[in-house]
């Protein structure tokens, strides 16, 4: 929807501000849900948060769509026409052909699995370091994320900017970014502690949204726009079942194995990853670009 109500020199500032509402959420969830969990126990914290997003859900109803395109081969003729359908196996295909998306993807895994892991564990570990209370560590960690709204919003409108000169900045950007935060993770868990391992955490936060705006906008740029929201929904549900799925697990099994540092230490290697996929992809992405018809999208009536 962002990609059809926004012109494409502006998709990444606008998916910056969409993707600031997921830290924010993140923020809030781990305050509000340690401060229930505190107070009324922790059965209530799963149940009282659930009602804000069943009420969003229900708002929805409300929320008008554009009229899809027809799935169509992947060429400028086709395109425009909207005549030839593309059969399943040919969608999977136009997927495989395109580096630059599929690099994105995995760009995704690797950085949301180090935010999932510290979402999960952050708060533990201030509970078990510190001796805080868990409604203090939830609120400790979620300041740490909620510095993601700032970073979210900033890196989509820097992208949109350097975009004119460069026009693979909403890969090499996010490449550039993620390497920043691997080395904030990478310093403040193997040689800091206490007050100082915080503040670089709070820069952690900071960076670590800041690949979101570019990569939300690459998975509209270079697929048409009957495959979007496929292509969309396979970014996220590649990162729920990689990075909040396993990502909690393996923090809690290295930490039964050994302890909470150790397992924390492991997560810059998934950030590097991450860094790693979006450098490679941004070798592809004009290619992958120059693929897409333009197509004009109506609202629904």
């Amino acid at each position: 929807m962002i990609a059809a109500y926004f012109p494409e020199e502006k998709r990444s500032t606008m998916n910056g501000l969409f993707n600031a509402a997921v830290p924010m959420g993140t923020a809030l969830g781990m305050m509000l849900g340690g401060i229930i969990a505190e107070s009324l126990g922790w059965r209530y914290a799963f149940g009282i948060m659930a009602i804000p997003g069943i009420i969003v859900s229900i708002l929805f109803f409300w929320v008008k769509d554009y009229k899809t395109v027809e799935l169509t081969k992947s060429n400028a003729a086709d395109a425009q026409t909207g005549h030839t359908r593309s059969r399943f196996g040919e969608t999977a295909k136009e997927f495989l052909r395109t580096p630059s998306v599929l690099c994105t993807y995995f760009g995704y895994m690797g950085n949301m699995f180090v935010a999932a892991a510290l979402m999960t564990w952050l708060p533990t570990y201030y509970h078990r370091m510190e001796g805080l209370s868990m409604d203090k560590a939830g609120m400790k960690s979620s300041i740490i994320f909620l510095l993601a709204v700032v970073g979210a919003p900033i890196s989509g409108l820097v992208i949109d900017i350097i975009r004119k000169r460069f026009l693979n900045a909403r890969m090499s950007f996010p490449a550039l970014t993620s390497l920043v935060a691997t080395f904030f993770v990478f310093i403040g868990f193997f040689f800091f502690q206490g007050q100082a391992q915080y503040l670089i955490l709070l820069l952690w936060g900071l960076f670590i949204s800041m690949f979101a705006a570019g990569a939300s906008a690459v998975t509209q740029d270079v697929m048409q726009p009957g495959l979007r929201a496929i292509s969309y929904a396979i970014a996220l549900f590649s990162m729920m079942i990689f990075s909040f799925t396993l990502a909690p697990i393996f923090v809690g099994a290295v930490s039964d194995t050994h302890d909470l540092i150790t397992a924390f230490r492991f997560l810059p290697l998934f950030s590097l990853f991450a860094s790693a996929s979006f450098f490679v992809g941004s070798f592809f992405y004009v290619r992958d670009l120059e693929k897409v018809g333009k197509v004009t999208l109506k609202e629904e009536g």
